[in-house]
């Protein structure tokens, strides 16, 4: 294990390292010799130091620029480009739901502190017409990270950092003076030099525990995105299972369906030779005609479109059979016949029994003017209660 003397040497070494890496980003940024800030560029200012800003856009008709806040929180949104370490030295999240239209004149050549590839600034311009456009696609992670209580309070945060920015196009806080500048980073200097003299080995152990904290706490949130995905895994294996059980049981209702259209055609087919045989036993019997309804003129009343029954001249009588598909059992049922929107029956039953889903009456043709729209209901009897139920028809007759 490393002495606490070599993790301060480790340490020292590793500042100077840094130090010299940002000086050099510095002259290769100042080397470029920009008179004015273009997009692509990134700058820091001095109400804004945790932050830095990417131009990704310029207004052609004012000129004004498009900054979006740019920083090393680790959690990467819907509406965040995470960009790699090579890109600008570091780790580095442009989010691109927040942003201030800038002046030109609020940026200065010793604000900027790097400049974006080519490529990179392309997806950040991608990925903020999305949010503009909301053409948002986000993943599973993407939106569990939306979520995340811990990445809501930093885009908080970030919305400070923007009004802070629409501060400085008010103001003109940007207008920064190079002088200042200088002594502000000669402060700095002295306090770091001051600083770094007063650091004990004690402090030193300090910073490695903090070090160590922060490796466990990414080491969890490692394995509980691994759970996530295992987790995710299951469920769409779950979900695919579903699916082919409800691909099954809709094949066996369609069966079911073909079987039941089936017995229905023989019905059909038995009923008409039943009819025909009657007419051959007794030639009074074609005068009785046979009406059934069911479900299609049901859905047709409720739309108030009555369905049309013609009768035949000859036919004193008709036997009517009508659908009644209630789940609700009664042992008798009450009809009522009547003019639409009036209460004169002319025709009421009561005692009436279901046959499966059916109930059939012999009617007299008599009573039915043409062209007159008439309402069927019904009532479920239960004693001396009895209960109106939805089925309805709504029916005119011809003759």
């Amino acid at each position: 294990m490393d002495t606490q003397e070599n993790v301060y040497e480790r340490l020292v070494a590793h500042s100077q390292d840094t130090a010299h890496n940002l000086a050099q980003r510095h002259n290769e940024v100042q080397s470029r010799g920009r008179p004015t800030p273009a997009v692509g560029d990134t700058f820091i200012f001095r109400n804004n130091l945790d932050v830095e800003w990417a131009v990704v856009e310029r207004r052609p008709d004012d000129e004004r620029l498009l900054v979006l806040p740019l920083d090393d929180f680790p959690f990467v949104g819907s509406r965040d480009v995470e960009l790699p370490e090579k890109a600008l030295g570091g780790v580095a999240n442009v989010r691109c739901g927040q942003g201030a239209w800038m002046d030109p004149v609020a940026f200065r050549g010793e604000q900027r502190t790097g400049i974006l590839p080519a490529e990179e600034l392309e997806r950040v311009r991608g990925r903020r017409r999305d949010v503009v456009e909301n053409r948002l696609k986000p993943s599973v992670i993407e939106r569990d990270t939306d979520d995340d209580p811990e990445y809501q309070r930093w885009q908080e945060s970030l919305n400070d950092a923007v009004a802070k920015m629409k501060d400085i196009r008010r103001v003109g806080q940007g207008r920064w003076r190079p002088e200042r500048w200088r002594s502000i980073v000669t402060l700095a200097a002295s306090v770091v030099m001051a600083i770094w003299l007063a650091f004990s080995l004690r402090e030193v152990q300090d910073l490695r525990n903090a070090v160590e904290r922060e490796q466990t706490q990414t080491r969890d949130i490692t394995a509980e995105r691994d759970q996530f995905a295992q987790d995710l895994d299951e469920a769409r294996s779950e979900r695919e299972e579903l699916n082919a059980a409800l691909q099954s049981q809709r094949q066996k209702i369609t069966e079911t369906e073909e079987q039941l259209n089936a017995t229905r055609s023989e019905n059909l087919e038995q009923k008409a030779r039943i009819g025909e045989l009657s007419a051959t036993l007794n030639p009074e019997a074609q005068a009785l005609q046979l009406i059934e309804l069911q479900g299609r003129e049901r859905q047709r009343s409720s739309r108030g479109l009555p369905t049309t029954i013609r009768i035949a001249p000859n036919a004193p009588f008709f036997t009517l059979m009508l659908e009644v598909a209630t789940p609700d059992p009664y042992f008798f049922y009450r009809l009522e016949i009547a003019p639409k929107g009036t209460k004169d029956f002319v025709w009421e039953t009561n005692q009436l029994e279901k046959n499966g889903r059916w109930i059939s009456l012999l009617l007299p043709s008599g009573i039915f003017k043409s062209g007159t729209q008439y309402e069927v209901k019904f009532y479920g009897l239960e004693g001396e209660e009895r209960t109106l139920l939805r089925e309805r028809y709504l029916l005119m007759f011809e003759r």
